[in-house]
C-alpha cells in the first residue's frame, strides 16, 4: 500500500508541539547528535501528552501491512527520567497499543541511558547525506 493513497482529510494536528523533540531532530539532521535504533517495551515508552487520535481504516491497513512485512513503523523518541518520551507519531503509538504489541520499533534521538525494557542497536549519524528519507504528508 502506498501511504500517499491514504485519505488524510480527517486527520487533525491536535497533538501538542514538543519543542525538545524538534530541537533533537534538528541536531540529528545536522549530525550534532547520534540516533540509535532500538526495540522498546511499550512499558518503557511514555507519550508526551494524553492525545489519542482517531485512526482511519486506511491508516490501520497501512500500519498492519508494514507490520506484516517486519517493517513496523518506528516511533521517534528521546530519553527523559528513565523513560523514552514519544511525541512524534501518536497514530503509530495508538496502533501499537491497540494491537497489544509488547515491543515497538524506535529511533532514539540523542542519549541512550540504561532503561529497563530498552534494547539498543547501532548508533549512527543521520545528517543530510544519509539514506534516510522523510515523507511529508500534505493536506
Amino acid at each position: 500500500m502506498d501511504i500517499s493513497q491514504i485519505d488524510l482529510s480527517n486527520l487533525k494536528s491536535e497533538s501538542p508541539r514538543d519543542d525538545h523533540l524538534i530541537n533533537l531532530m534538528t541536531k540529528a539532521f545536522r549530525d550534532e547528535i547520534q540516533c540509535t535504533i532500538a526495540y522498546v517495551s511499550m512499558d518503557a515508552i511514555e507519550p508526551y501528552s494524553d492525545f489519542v487520535p482517531t485512526i482511519s481504516k486506511g491508516y490501520r491497513d497501512y500500519f498492519n501491512e508494514e507490520l506484516s512485512k517486519d517493517t513496523p513503523l518506528p516511533l521517534w523518541v528521546y530519553a527523559k527520567a528513565g523513560k523514552l518520551i514519544m511525541s512524534d507519531h501518536y497514530y503509530a503509538y495508538t496502533m501499537y497499543k491497540e494491537l497489544k504489541l509488547e515491543l515497538a520499533s524506535c529511533l532514539v534521538l540523542g542519549g541512550t541511558p540504561k532503561i529497563k525494557g530498552v534494547f539498543y542497536g547501532e548508533s549512527y549519524y543521520m545528517g543530510p547525506d544519509s539514506n534516510l528519507r522523510l515523507q511529508v504528508l500534505e493536506d
